[in-house]
């Protein structure tokens, strides 16, 4: 497993973390927070859909070898 595929897991891990995080407290947060925690949520998709770009980008060049 390549540092791409480590990185991948791993931020895919925090994202489930910081949505079960969310759900589990809902009353608490104010819409300031509310909105945070969707922008960190949305980022960190950001960042998986890139790496999943990357990964799929590589496995298409190594098959065409």
């Amino acid at each position: 497993m390549d540092a791409l595929d480590q990185s991948f897991g791993a931020l895919r891990g925090k994202q489930i973390e910081l949505a079960a995080s969310a759900l589990q407290q809902p009353a608490g947060r104010d819409s300031f927070e509310y909105g945070r925690v969707c922008g960190l949520y949305q980022g960190l998709e950001m960042a998986l859909n890139v790496i999943n770009d990357i990964l799929t980008e590589r496995a298409a060049r190594d098959r065409s070898l």
